[in-house]
C-alpha cells in the first residue's frame, strides 16, 4: 500500500494542475468562449454575421464531426449504464455490492433513464465496473461531468483506472489519505 500511495503522489504532482486564478480572468475567458464559438460555426456565418476574418477561425472537420456526434446521440447516463453492466454478464446486484453502493440508489439508476447521478456516484460505478479511461470519461460525460485535472478527487480516479486499482476500500483510503470525500458515503 505504501508504494501506492508513493505511485499515486508522484502521479499527482505530474497531472494535478492547482487553481489558478489568473487563468479565469475574464479577458480570457471571453477569449476562450469565442475560440470555442469559432470552432463550431462555418466559414459563412463568421464572414456573413459576424464579420470576423476566417483565418481567425479555422474550422477542423474532426471537431465539426465530433459536435455532430454528440448532437445525435441522445443515450441517456441511465441507458449507458445499463450497457456497461450488460457487457460486464454481472448482476446488479454484484455491480452495487462491489462499492458498498445503497440498492435503492442504485434502482433509482436503473428505474429512471433521466437520472442525473452526483459525479462521486458516477466515480463508484466506474470502480465498480472496472472501466478503461475511455469508457470511464464517456461515463462521466453522460452524466454532465468530466475528469478535470485540476480537481484532486479526479486526479485520484484518473490514477487508479491507469493502474487498475479497483478495490474500493483501495480506492477510498487514497482518496481520504489525501483529504478527499470516500465513494458510496452518501
Amino acid at each position: 500500500m505504501k508504494n501506492l500511495k508513493k505511485l499515486l503522489d508522484k502521479y499527482i504532482k505530474k497531472n494535478y494542475i492547482k487553481n489558478n486564478l489568473e487563468l479565469y480572468s475574464c479577458e480570457k475567458c471571453l477569449t476562450s468562449r469565442i475560440e470555442k464559438t469559432y470552432d463550431i460555426l462555418s466559414k459563412e456565418s463568421i464572414d456573413k454575421n459576424l464579420n470576423i476574418p476566417f483565418e481567425k477561425s479555422i474550422v477542423k472537420q474532426k471537431k465539426v464531426d465530433d459536435f455532430i456526434k454528440l448532437i445525435k446521440d441522445n443515450e441517456t447516463f441511465s441507458q449507458y449504464l445499463l450497457q456497461l453492466i450488460d457487457e460486464t454478464g454481472l448482476k446488479d446486484s454484484e455491480i452495487y455490492n462491489r462499492v458498498n453502493m445503497d440498492r435503492r440508489l442504485f434502482s433509482k439508476i436503473r428505474s429512471n433513464k433521466n437520472y442525473q447521478p452526483s459525479k462521486y456516484t458516477v466515480f463508484a460505478l466506474i470502480i465498480a465496473l472496472r472501466l478503461n479511461y475511455t469508457k470511464a470519461n464517456k461515463l462521466l460525460n453522460k452524466a454532465g461531468f468530466n475528469f478535470s485535472k485540476n480537481h484532486l478527487a479526479d486526479i485520484i480516479i484518473m490514477f487508479c483506472i491507469e493502474n487498475n486499482v479497483f478495490d474500493i476500500f483501495i480506492v477510498n483510503d487514497l482518496l481520504v489519505s489525501h483529504e478527499q470525500k470516500a465513494l458510496c458515503l452518501e
